[in-house]
């Protein structure tokens, strides 16, 4: 796998992010650029992204075998004793 990405390549995806993310909040493509429509353009972007359901997923919702025996005390674990929901969100 090439992961050797070129500056000109970032700048044609920052560039498709910042258009598509304005487009999808009816912003004009030729507004200013400024902090706020870039923040704008993020947020239109951003929120268009949905990941697929997953196993965990399932299992919240009640798929009981949706997961291992590991995984589901790695989520008590995670909610527990260890403290990491204080902090972290499911």
């Amino acid at each position: 796998m090439d992961t050797d990405v070129k500056m000109n390549d970032w700048r044609q995806v920052s560039v498709a992010i910042l258009e598509g993310g304005l487009l999808r909040l009816g912003i004009p493509l030729k507004c200013r650029v400024t902090s706020e429509t870039i923040a704008a353009a993020m947020a239109g972007f951003e929120r268009t992204i949905v990941s697929p359901r997953t196993r965990f997923d399932r299992w919240i919702d009640g798929e009981l075998g949706a997961l291992g025996t590991a995984e589901v005390e790695g989520f008590r674990l995670f909610t527990g004793r260890a403290g990491c929901s204080n902090c972290h969100s499911v």
